[in-house]
């Protein structure tokens, strides 16, 4: 579905999260979607807020696995919030649904991919994203999926991870 398309990275604060979560979803006039990283220390949460969005999907992540290789920028991270140019979403609407662009000239396709979903908005604006309350010490983590970790040797398994992407054999 992704293919062939232009992704580019959307700087947010969470486009370099190491593992995000969909705390929720709100469609109530505005569209709020609050993310967390999941391994960030202070728990931080951000609330991305769309006042128009004529179009919004949300796809369980476990459904686009291809998109993860075509995402990637030049260091090979794939990052959490992306713009598609070019998108074929967006040109279908726009060939089924002509109100659509007469109604909402210069929509842009943005997307938020977490651990457990992808979520793709069609906005003419961009999103406003404010920090929010950071969850609470005994709150549950949020998202689907149980990811489970050890914090302390996250960053020797992330060394690793890399190496054997790169083929490399060097002891961490």
């Amino acid at each position: 579905m992704h293919k062939a398309v232009k992704i580019e990275r959307w700087e947010t604060p969470v486009s370099a999260a190491k593992s995000l979560a969909m705390v929720s979803l709100l469609d109530n006039g505005k569209l709020s979607i609050t993310v967390q990283d999941l391994r960030d220390p202070e728990r931080r949460r951000f609330c991305f807020i769309f006042k128009n969005y004529p179009a919004y999907r949300n796809m369980l992540e476990e459904y686009q696995t291809s998109l993860w290789e075509e995402v990637k920028d030049a260091s090979g991270e794939a990052g959490w919030t992306r713009i598609i140019g070019e998108s074929r979403w967006l040109a279908s609407l726009k060939e089924t649904e002509p109100f659509l662009e007469e109604s909402n000239p210069g929509l842009l396709h943005y997307m938020i991919c977490t651990e457990d979903d992808v979520v793709e908005v069609l906005s003419n604006e961009p999103p406003e994203v404010v920090e929010i309350e950071p969850a609470a010490e005994d709150e549950k983590l949020p998202g689907k999926s149980t990811v489970y970790y050890d914090p302390v040797d996250r960053d020797k398994i992330d060394v690793l991870i890399s190496q054997i992407k790169r083929g490399s054999s060097d002891d961490v």
